[in-house]
Order: C-alpha cells, then structure tokens, then sequence
C-alpha cells in the first residue's frame, strides 16, 4: 500500500507538469490564458469539503478530475467546491467557455 502512494504522488506531479506546458502552447497565434486559483494547493479531509476560489477566467468553470476515487468538484460561480472521497493526491482541471485553462493539485487526508 505504501507504495501506491509513493507511486501516486509523482504521477500527479508529472500530470501537473503536462498540464502546466499545454497551458503555455499557442493555439490559433493567441495565447492561452491559465486559471488561478485561491487556494492553489489545497488540502481536504476524507468526507470534507473545502473552496477554492477561480480568477483569470469568466464562470461558469467546468472542473474534471483525473481520479474521482479521492476527489470531487462541482462549481458554483467561482468557486469549486472540492470533497475528499479517500487519501491521496488528485489532479483537477478547470476550464472555460474561452478555453482558459488551469490544474488544481489537491491533497486529501
């Protein structure tokens, strides 16, 4: 079991990583905008939920997760408000109707 999650934390920091540098790719000759996020990383508890404030972007936000077994995120306006399912790390993506992008790595504990 420990190393599942010795094993996950690196893959969530290489998706990270993969996400960050679409972010920096052009399309169409116009930059792509990058999501912020306040806070950037957070923290949750298993049955917890937390907010996470959207700026860089217009609402509404779609947020997926790269694994819903740990995390969930469902938006109102500009907030994400992501649960913990169970310990762990998860990366999240949110996205506009412009095609503003950003990820949210969330650890649960």
């Amino acid at each position: 079991m420990t190393t599942r999650k010795l094993f996950k934390l690196p893959v969530a920091m290489l998706c990270c990583a993969f996400a960050v540098s679409l972010t920096s790719c052009e399309e169409d000759g116009e930059n792509i905008t990058k999501l912020s996020f306040n806070p950037s990383s957070p923290t949750v508890e298993v049955g917890g939920t937390t907010k996470v404030i959207v700026s860089g972007g217009k609402s509404p936000y779609i947020v997926t997760t790269a694994d819903s077994s740990i995390g969930t995120a469902t938006t109102d306006a500009d907030t994400i408000f992501v649960t913990g399912v169970k310990a762990g790390v998860v990366v999240m993506t949110a996205a506009d109707g412009y095609k503003h992008i950003g990820t949210l790595v969330v650890t649960v504990e």
